[in-house]
This record gives C-alpha cells, structure tokens and sequence, in this order.
C-alpha cells in the first residue's frame, strides 16, 4: 500500500515536470514568433515607458450618456496610473499566437493622401476586435491608429472604440491623445453610453 502511494506520488511529480516543460515550451516558441499584424503591445508598452518616466498634464474629457465632466491632472513618474489607462488598449492586440490568419490585411492611401493600413476580422476568427487601422505620414511613421472591438452574450453587450494619436516631430515620437468610446448593456437594463478624451502636454 505504501509503495502504491509512493509509485502515484512519483508519477504525478513527473506529470507535474512533463506540463512545465510544455508551458515552458510554448512560452518560449510564442516568443520567438515575429508579429503578423501591427504590434499594439509593443507600440502602447514604448508609449508607456515614455510618458511614466516624465512629468506630463493630462487633460480628460468624461461623458455618460448626456452628462459631462472634465478633468486635469499632472502626473509624474507614475508607472502604475499609466499601467492602468492603457490597459483598455492591450486589449486590442491582435498579434496572440490563436489569432495568427485571423485578419485580412488592406493596405490603401487616405483622401488626404495618408497610407494606412486595414486589419479586418474573419468571419471565423474568435476574436472580440472587429478592426483596426493604422495610419502613417509621409515619413512612414505611425499618426494614429484606431480599432472596433465587440463582445456579447446573452446577458450582455459591450462595444468599444480605442484611439491613439501621436506627434512626430525631431524631438522624436511623443502620445498626443488618447480616447476610449463605447456603450455596455445588461440584461433588462438600459444602455450606457460613454466616452473618455484624454490630452498630454509635456
């Protein structure tokens, strides 16, 4: 009886062993996978590191449903508040290893003469992003991009829209403004509307 116990303890040490190497494994295979689409972590993560390391005035316009109210705050070297505002970005990403040939790809030129790039969700894609587009000058560098995102259920309905404009100037690449819009329904409640404008100085 006692050695039973101890061949089932072995063996579940092993299985233990056997499921680290593999988690082990496939971390270090995702990261070695070069993003297919454009990179939302990467972008928002070198926007974060910027802004959490300076003083910076944040300028914030709120609306829910018809009421209004602004704020403005100066903000210095607070990783932790940058961590949290951007976190609604992160959700965005559309580079996870389950969503590799889950986008088509347009690329095309604005009206006014802008190049951008299209990411549009397949039909069978599992994803709550339904879009995204990235829009550059004539430098090639990034100006905004922008994305739709949708999840519901049964009890639920939650659409968003995210938006990140920077300025590029010799001073290098700076966050300009930053905006989250949407509506959230329940059940056998009504729609809540809302939006969120934040602007930086520096």
């Amino acid at each position: 009886m006692f050695v039973g116990l101890k061949v089932k303890n072995r063996i579940a040490q092993l299985l233990a062993m056997c499921y680290l190497a593999l988690i082990s494994s496939c971390v270090y295979e995702t990261k070695q996978l070069e993003p297919l689409y454009f990179d939302v972590a990467s972008f928002t993560e070198q926007h974060l590191g910027a802004v959490a390391n300076q003083r910076c005035t944040v300028s914030k316009i709120f609306k829910i449903n018809s009421e209004e109210e602004s704020q403005e705050m100066v903000v210095i070297n607070d990783s932790i508040f940058w961590q949290k505002e951007f976190k609604v970005f992160l959700e965005h990403d559309i580079n996870k290893p389950v969503l590799r040939d889950a986008f088509q790809v347009i690329k095309g030129t604005t009206e006014d003469g802008s190049a951008f790039v299209d990411y549009l969700r397949k039909d069978s894609a599992a994803s709550g992003v339904l879009s995204m587009r990235v829009v550059y000058n004539e430098s090639n560098q990034i100006n905004f991009w922008e994305s739709q995102y949708r999840d519901e259920n049964a009890l639920y309905s939650n659409q968003r829209y995210v938006r990140m404009d920077v300025i590029n100037n010799p001073l290098g690449t700076r966050l300009e403004q930053y905006r989250v819009k949407g509506f959230h329904k329940l059940i056998l409640k009504d729609s809540v509307h809302y939006e969120m404008v934040a602007s930086l100085r520096y």
